[in-house]
């Protein structure tokens, strides 16, 4: 009997991976631990009669890591090498260092407490930069992980294509349409980065010039930003000065009472873990342009990580400029992609500045020089319309699914 590599998955619903593989949810017996998400195991035979476990370490790290695999039937296979460990996690690139080490305390157990042989482990991950990482970190499993786009495969793309394709005439009308705000400032997850830039924009009086919202769909701010201390703690890569972290903090503390800001609906009618709302296009262009926020920054010069989500892409989705805050090298992958970026509106140098406190301070000093600046004759040109109309089309050709499904199956097959 052949059987079918399995995916956990069920997001990842294109009808390319499903011709090609099972999709499995997981046993009765493992919904009780917390969210399925969190601990599924399970074993399969590919074509080639390779056993593979998966474990899919997303939800409650914490829980993840308080697993015994000992306790369970699979784990002799994986340690004697009749089966592997397919650690399936491409939705998320967080470096080995971040949250607090939960991937270094993982697979420092997986080869140190357990004695699992590197041969046997494979981790798809979504750090595009992995490899570099493990080999500085863990070098023994250098050739067990593959780093994979996620977030440009055709499921996820067509999640920020609900905006229809607009002729040249269409856009020229929205760009030329009046504008509410100067830019965008959309926020779900209270991030480390997303605080700090909330406190800055609200003590300079900025964020009344924006469309913003601020969601706090994992009640981050309760956990990590409550009290001034913790508030100072989490900001401490992005402000130097003490006389500024005071001012920051009493800024943040006022900020955070009115969480969670919503643009385009009633606060209220939010539920827990609610993302970012799919506004209307009209909504998005009744600014000059968004300030999107990554998930991850890559907040220390020890970490390898370039990971882009969809909130970059949602840009080129709605034919809007943009200055981004996200992992050094972000804007180089775009390009190496076919995007065109905005120099004509931003000074993008800040991209391969490593260090996360002066690439921050540089976007915002493009950000402020837009704004004292009156010079917007650009947002009203040809030009403008032309290199929106550019990334839309390559958006639109843009689909990564098979290159993301080739580097599953490479990431099972290579070589022990």
């Amino acid at each position: 009997m052949k059987y079918y590599p399995i995916l956990f998955d069920k997001k990842f619903n294109d009808k390319y991976v499903e011709q090609n593989y099972a999709v499995f949810s997981p046993p009765d017996q493992l919904k009780d631990v917390n969210s399925f998400e969190t601990k599924i195991e399970y074993s399969y035979y590919d074509g080639t009669q390779t056993k593979f476990t998966f474990l899919l370490p997303v939800g409650d790290y914490y829980v993840v890591n308080s697993i015994c695999f000992e306790e369970y039937a699979w784990f002799k296979h994986i340690v004697n090498g009749e089966s592997k460990l397919f650690i399936f996690f491409p939705y998320e690139g967080f470096g080995l260092q971040d949250n607090d080490q939960f991937l270094f305390t993982f697979f420092n157990k997986l080869l140190y407490f357990y004695n699992i042989p590197p041969k046997n482990i494979r981790f798809l991950s979504g750090n595009l930069k992995v490899k570099k990482e493990v080999k500085r970190v863990f070098p023994q499993l250098e050739d067990s992980c593959i780093g994979v786009n996620y977030f440009s495969t055709d499921f996820m793309l067509r999640y920020l294509k609900k905006n229809r394709i607009l002729t040249k005439i269409e856009l020229t009308e929205f760009l030329k349409s009046s504008k509410e705000k100067e830019f965008i400032f959309k926020n779900a997850a209270a991030r480390n980065h997303r605080v700090f830039l909330a406190s800055y924009f609200h003590l300079k009086k900025i964020l009344d010039k924006t469309f913003f919202s601020f969601l706090d769909s994992y009640d981050d701010i309760e956990t990590c930003s409550n009290t001034p201390g913790n508030f100072i703690h989490n900001i401490r890569s992005f402000s130097c000065d003490t006389e500024e972290r005071n001012l920051l903090t009493d800024s943040w503390m006022e900020f955070k009472k009115g969480v969670p800001y919503k643009i385009d609906m009633d606060p209220s009618l939010l539920v827990q873990f609610d993302r970012q709302s799919q506004f209307p296009i009209e909504i998005t262009h009744k600014a000059f342009f968004t300030f999107t926020t990554e998930t991850l920054v890559a907040e220390t010069l020890q970490k390898d990580v370039l990971f882009i989500t969809e909130k970059s892409y949602q840009n080129f989705a709605y034919y809007h400029p943009f200055i981004l805050l996200g992992c050094p090298g972000t804007y180089e992958y775009l390009h190496k992609q076919g995007f065109e970026t905005f120099p004509e509106i931003f000074n993008e140098d800040f991209d391969l500045e490593p260090n996360i406190y002066k690439r921050t301070r540089m976007i915002l000093s493009e950000i402020e020089k837009f704004l004292q600046s009156d010079d917007r004759s650009y947002f009203y040109s040809d030009e403008l319309a032309e290199k929106l109309i550019h990334n839309r089309n390559v958006l639109e050709k843009l689909n990564t699914t098979k290159t993301f499904v080739n580097k599953f199956r490479l990431c099972l097959k290579l070589d022990s």
